[in-house]
């Protein structure tokens, strides 16, 4: 029963991308000109690229659904949603071991249904990505301690590849390229502008790049990127994402392939502890692998590094080795 009254919505969806891809790509080229005809080629690679996401989520609906249907899980509440209630409901969400499976599969239908609003959502989406809050999805362990959390996601490393979004601004954003147009496109734009979050910024680039091209956005990606690496901004309640807020602002640099900041990354690739900076020399490697071997020779030159060493302990040698041989045979020096 419950696959029944949700699935008419996902393969509504579906049917209606096909459809759009099939008129939209059937359209006569327009004969006014190279420059209107490199525009409208523009505009319709936009609209493909939009469509394509949006099916490629559909289809993951409809698995998730299918498999609601073999899990026996509880029936989702039936009707359309309005905005508001939607992202008061997205507000509210606790996620915890034992109720995981459930809120997933409502957070899941809570994202179809804001999606299914296309262009209305988007000016409540933007109001609230505009005021600066965030529900983190991540299970909540029963009894776990703030500190006990933050342990266990202290191996975490940056990734911006989710079964599901790990909070709601992520999905938000995740949302806005499924809606499309020029409204969420604006949007995201503006999201790159304001926020304080390498994290997001990161995404957004990715969502971006996969939506409107490869280099869609990049001045202002970009900009975002090296603001906050010159002056960061603390997130206050950050989760682990924060944490590796650095981390993700190289990616961004990384994702376009971006060599202007190279100068300025030189500068802070020794840590105040005297050590070398493995994100920053990965960032070197990945975009300008020449600079990488002359940040590091200009680096143990000045002699701020700190070099750790440590010798092999070995046998003593023989009263009668000459004591210009007695050295050891292994030496590790690590920065």
């Amino acid at each position: 029963m419950k696959l029944a009254k949700l699935l008419p919505s996902t393969e509504i969806v579906m049917i209606s991308v096909s459809a759009v891809l099939f008129i939209g790509c059937g359209k006569a080229p327009s004969t006014d000109g190279p420059a209107a005809n490199a525009i409208q080629a523009e505009v319709l690679r936009k609209e493909v690229a939009s469509l394509k996401i949006k099916l490629a989520n559909a289809q993951l609906r409809l698995d998730s659904l299918r498999d609601q249907m073999n899990d026996g899980g509880a029936p989702l509440t039936a009707g359309l949603m309005s905005v508001p209630e939607i992202l008061d409901e997205l507000i509210e969400i606790k996620l915890g071991s034992k109720n995981r499976r459930s809120v997933q599969r409502r957070l899941s239908y809570l994202f179809e249904s804001l999606a299914l609003q296309g262009d209305a959502a988007v000016p409540l989406i933007r109001e609230f990505l505009n005021k600066m809050e965030d529900v983190d999805f991540a299970v909540q362990r029963e009894g776990e301690s703030d500190e006990e959390r933050n342990q266990r996601y202290s191996r975490f490393r940056a990734t911006l590849n989710f079964s599901q979004p790990p909070t709601l601004r992520i999905g938000l954003i995740d949302m806005l390229a499924e809606i499309g147009g020029d409204q969420a496109e604006a949007t995201l734009g503006e999201l790159l502008s304001t926020t304080g979050r390498g994290f997001e910024i990161a995404y957004a680039g990715k969502i971006i790049q996969g939506w409107l091209g490869k280099d869609a956005y990049r001045t202002e990606a970009l900009a975002a990127a090296h603001e906050l690496l010159l002056d960061p901004v603390e997130a206050v309640g950050g989760n682990q994402f924060d944490r590796l807020s650095r981390n993700y602002l190289f990616m961004v640099l990384d994702m376009y392939d971006d060599q202007t900041f190279i100068q300025s990354a030189q500068g802070m690739f020794i840590n105040d502890d005297g050590r070398i900076d493995r994100t920053i020399l990965d960032y070197f490697e990945d975009v300008g692998k020449v600079r990488a071997l002359d940040a590091m020779v200009q680096a143990f030159r000045s002699g701020q590094v700190v070099q750790r060493v440590t010798w092999t302990t070995l046998p003593r040698p023989p009263r009668d080795t000459p004591a210009s041989t007695r050295r050891p045979t292994s030496c590790s020096v690590t920065s």
